[in-house]
């Protein structure tokens, strides 16, 4: 029996419970978009997560974006949405988290197209709704990073990062459960949330590892044209942004709102994720920074001091001197 198909969606630095609740708004994605999201598997590692989804869910996805009749008029009606959603004055965990499961699955759409259409290929399509769906991803990622913000300040004791939304909610937490989800599989499957931890984790990271391929060749798709020498700085974490200095070639998963500042400094950026409506790419475009997206292994081959050529013209990245 040949084996499944998984391809790599997103790298994040996120806690615990965060990935929990994304997963838990994902199990209503049918109910407020109106069509299933799909199984999803993730793994969590100190804080970073890779999550993976079989490549016929993909296809699925889209297909049900496909059957839309009017689609300029779906994703108009999604911005309108997104625009009513008010957090109003609220700053406890309970009403936040409620919020949370309503707002993402909204939140998402933007980029869970996006990263689907540029992974399968679907380019005319990608083009035709571009500008609708950089003005949806720009929108939904304004409200979505005060909304997390107001969660991660409601949440009290840092342990409960590793807890689950319902442990956070009834106060009650088990000191040696959450160590072993520092490192943890999250399964979605027919909605439902599932956790593996400890050994049978350990051992699915590498059964699972294992059946996602590699190229050693850097390429990606051009954000925005130039040629560049400079040294690679790897950004996982937020932390990791300090260590930027100026004519850098910044190599991340994806950028978000809180890499901006450091823009300035950089001389091209060079990305895991993405497509030309990612916020890497639209940032690019407005700074006029050389950039690559969508190279699927820039941070897995690139390290820090790499000196290294970012070639925006022909979409390559090259090791100079390592």
């Amino acid at each position: 029996m040949p084996k499944e198909k998984w391809l790599k969606i997103a790298t994040r630095n996120l806690p615990f419970v965060r990935m929990v609740m994304i997963y838990q708004s994902f199990a209503r994605y049918k109910k407020i978009i109106g069509w299933p999201y799909g199984d999803s598997l993730t793994t969590f590692d100190n804080g970073i997560i890779n999550l993976y989804r079989r490549e016929k869910e993909l296809v699925k996805f889209l297909e049900h974006f496909g059957k839309i009749g009017d689609k300029k008029k779906f994703l108009l009606d999604i911005e309108r949405r997104i625009r009513k959603t008010d957090f109003g004055r609220k700053k406890d965990f309970a009403s936040l988290y409620a919020v949370f499961l309503e707002f993402w699955p909204l939140a998402n759409l933007a980029l869970a197209l996006e990263n689907a259409l540029s992974i399968m290929g679907w380019k005319k399509t990608a083009a035709r709704y571009q500008k609708q769906l950089v003005r949806l991803r720009s929108l939904s990622q304004d409200k979505m990073l005060r909304l997390e913000k107001l969660i991660d300040a409601s949440i009290k004791k840092p342990s409960w990062r590793l807890a689950t939304p319902d442990e956070i909610l009834k106060g009650k937490t088990d000191q040696v459960k959450l160590k072993k989800r520092n490192k943890s599989i999250l399964i979605l499957e027919k909605n439902k949330v599932k956790i593996v931890t400890g050994g049978r984790a350990v051992t699915r990271f590498r059964l699972f590892t294992a059946t996602i391929e590699e190229s050693a060749l850097i390429s990606g798709q051009i954000a925005f044209p130039g040629k560049v020498w400079g040294r690679a700085k790897v950004v996982f974490y937020k932390n990791d942004l300090a260590k930027l200095k100026k004519g850098d070639i910044l190599v991340s998963p994806m950028t978000e709102v809180d890499f901006v500042p450091y823009f300035k400094k950089v001389s091209a950026i060079v990305t895991d994720e993405g497509g030309l409506t990612s916020h890497a790419a639209i940032v690019a475009r407005e700074m006029k920074k050389p950039c690559i997206i969508g190279t699927k292994i820039a941070t897995k081959v690139l390290h820090d001091g790499d000196l290294v050529e970012v070639d925006a013209t022909k979409g390559e990245v090259k090791i100079i001197k390592r």
